[in-house]
């Protein structure tokens, strides 16, 4: 289906409404100064002063004005979707709704605060009162309102997902499911399964089928086993990410009144990068919205790269058919890239016709045409990168300006030696976060069992790092504990008194007896002490770690109780360790490397996109799929967006038999299909690299390949 409707086309479907009308009287243009410029009167309470979005161009303001029913807003790269929001939530408070009646979901933490600052920048502090966070973490605060109507008792806590493979691999140890004859699928893969399932609305059956089909016929054994995982994380009074949703729409669905009290009380929901929602969270959505339908939805359909997390593209491409009279606005000025780096961009996107066509106009002029860069292979390839990276620094551009994207992290390990060698500072997006460390997943485990002492799994890791005590005594423990009815101050752990941990338990039910009540800082501080020992016996590196820790007791003086603080923590975790830190440069500079899916929403001057080839982008296990494949086109397109200035495409050549896949006999050596030799002669400069001399522009596969480039 080609869909190329403009926004007045999806209007055309109902006649003018008197709020549309007024729209347009209300429209003021100044000639004095470019653009559009509006003085808007308000229609939501009784603002004695009009709102200026003297600011936004057109598209952004009608957005911004717009009050009642449901809105879509089309936001291409770099199109100010943020400010449009930040505007419109500022707007709405300005003419009298109540900021703790608007609900805005972002997928970030980070995201929904920064909106929340800038909107108090636009209008006044009432913003902060705003209702704002990620989908996971407003279904938490919810559910913690409502547990016992889910069957969950007021204080569960949220596994993580090494928590959540730790379940796995206890149930899966349990039930001896290892099967001597045949391999068995491995905790994270089991947890994987179950996820997919319940994030993509398809059975296990057919998760199995379509993803895991070398495991498809112990489908009944992964069967028997998701059951027993749901059912024992009830048992624990524990969630895992998934549940925090299923629940959520559970409740709305099951429960009317509470879905109807939910719907008057956020009466106007705003969502930010619709396009990477599931169908968990539109369910969730359409409840939330069933008394009023004042849903605004903001993404791009281009930038839907996330179907392995369950998004689901059919969300943001439908949504003008699930509610009644949608408005439909297109923010297409793009305030970030020169304009031939748009238009080759929409050019490869837009041969994607199930997608809303797209045309960016860049809001500056001039530009130089990107750069299409055909390497040996992946050695020169990196060879290159710094060669650019040096010469641009020496004119001026800052290393921090740039980054080197690419399709799988695997293959950025050339480049990195390479700056290695040239001693150019880089900062790779990923690494060990901050909670997944395990001296940070040790302290919390303390916490975590405080808040829930139900929680087995956190107690198996606390019971596990004393003296002497493996699985078999800890679960042991557990019991004795549990048939205490977990009444610390009297608990004198006697049927122990023979074993060498005897003293810590003393210690341990000591400090669960005394904490209660205690500010979140002040019990962390006694469990660092209790814990401190371990540390020291257990790493090397207990001094990186320690600063690690200090940080974790600097960061609880947020929190007003152990509950919320560990809420945030699993929710929201801190990036950052110490762990696997390397010594940090004394130049602030420093290039960054990431995959495309990381560096979705950011942008630099210069952007490298190495690899542009067949079997990279698309990768190789897409090629079977016409919808992964176009999910792979989508991906380079955010990477060709990321650019603001100059952009590279590098192709390097990879001819040589390691460089064929296998099972198909297919070699990495073509251009990617998304860029036609038609597109490469319309929107390229072409550089062909060497040990020749200079070629200027020529054809990077034919004669002149394998010469030395010029600048």
């Amino acid at each position: 289906m080609v869909r190329m409707r403009s926004a007045v086309q999806s209007r055309s479907r109902a006649p003018f409404s008197l709020e549309w009308i007024g729209f347009l009287m209300g429209c003021l243009y100044d000639e004095g100064m470019s653009g559009f410029h509006y003085k808007m009167t308000p229609r939501v309470g009784d603002a004695s002063s009009s709102f200026d979005v003297s600011d936004l161009n057109k598209e952004q303001a009608e957005a911004v004005m717009h009050t009642r029913g449901p809105l879509l807003v089309l936001a291409g790269a770099g199109s100010g979707k943020t400010k449009t929001l930040v505007y419109r939530m500022a707007r709405l408070i300005h003419d009298g709704v109540d900021p703790k009646r608007i609900l805005l979901l972002t997928f970030t933490r980070k995201a929904s605060q920064e909106m929340m600052r800038r909107a108090c920048g636009v209008l006044d502090a009432r913003c902060q009162q705003v209702v704002g966070g990620t989908f996971h973490s407003f279904c938490n605060m919810v559910l913690h309102q409502y547990a016992t109507q889910i069957e969950y008792q007021n204080g569960f806590t949220i596994m993580d997902r090494s928590d959540a493979e730790n379940l796995m691999a206890l149930i899966r140890k349990q039930g001896d499911y290892q099967k001597k004859d045949k391999r068995f699928p491995k905790k994270n893969t089991l947890l994987d399964m179950v996820s997919k399932s319940v994030n993509t609305n398809r059975s296990i059956e057919q998760v199995l089928m379509d993803d895991f089909p070398h495991f498809y016929d112990l489908t009944d054994d992964v069967l028997e086993i998701a059951k027993k995982y749901h059912i024992q994380k009830e048992a624990l009074n524990l969630m895992d990410y998934d549940d925090l949703l299923v629940k959520m729409v559970h409740l709305l669905n099951h429960h009317p009144n509470i879905r109807q009290q939910l719907s008057k009380k956020y009466q106007y929901i705003m969502v930010d990068e619709f396009q990477d929602t599931n169908h968990i969270q539109l369910a969730m959505l359409k409840g939330l919205a069933s008394e009023h339908q004042n849903l605004m939805v903001v993404g791009d359909d281009a930038q839907s790269i996330y179907s392995f997390r369950g998004a689901d593209i059919q969300n943001i491409l439908t949504f003008e058919t699930m509610f009644d009279n949608v408005t439909t606005i297109r923010l297409s000025t793009n305030y970030r890239s020169t304009q031939p780096i748009l238009d080759v961009s929409s050019d490869v996107i837009n041969h994607d016709v199930n997608l809303y066509e797209k045309a960016l106009v860049a809001a500056r002029s001039g530009g130089e045409k990107p750069k299409l860069v055909e390497a040996f292979d992946d050695m020169e390839q990196a060879d290159f990168v710094v060669d650019r990276l040096l010469s641009l620094r020496e004119e001026g551009v800052s290393l921090t300006s740039m980054a080197v994207l690419f399709r799988s992290s695997s293959h950025s390990s050339q480049v990195e030696l390479a700056l290695t060698r040239a001693n150019i500072p880089y900062k790779k997006y990923g690494g060990f976060k901050f909670t997944e460390t395990a001296h940070i997943k040790d302290a919390m485990a303390y916490m975590k069992v405080m808040v829930n002492p139900d929680d087995e799994l956190s107690w198996h890791r606390v019971l596990q790092l004393l003296d002497g005590v493996g699985p078999k005594l800890s679960q042991q423990i557990i019991n004795y504990q549990r048939e205490q009815q977990f009444n610390f101050s009297g608990m004198d752990y006697a049927p122990f008194k023979k074993k060498a941990a005897h003293d810590e338990l003393l210690g341990i039910a000591a400090l669960m007896a005394t904490t209660n009540g205690m500010a979140p800082t002040d019990v962390l501080q006694r469990v660092l002490d209790a814990y401190q020992p371990v540390l020291k016996k257990t790493y090397d590196d207990f001094h990186k770690r320690e600063q690690d820790l200090n940080a974790l007791v600097a960061l609880s003086a947020r929190f007003r109780s152990l509950a919320a603080m560990l809420d945030e923590f699993t929710l929201e975790p801190p990036e950052s360790s110490q762990v696997g830190a390397d010594a940090v440069s004394d130049d602030d500079e420093h290039v960054v490397l990431s995959t495309i899916h990381s560096a979705k929403g950011l942008e630099w001057s210069r952007v490298f996109v190495l690899s542009v080839v067949d079997g990279y982008i698309p990768s190789f296990r897409s090629l079977q799929d016409p919808a992964q494949i176009e999910e792979e086109r989508r991906l380079l397109y955010v990477a060709m967006t990321r650019a603001k200035d100059d952009l590279y495409l590098i192709k390097p050549n990879l001819d040589d038999p390691s460089a064929y896949y296998p099972m198909g006999g297919m070699s990495f050596s073509q251009l990617t299909r998304f860029i036609s030799p038609d597109q490469v002669d319309r929107y390229f400069d072409t550089w062909s690299l060497g040990v020749g001399e200079a070629v200027g522009n020529d054809d990077p596969f034919g004669d002149d390949a394998g010469k030395k480039y010029s600048l």
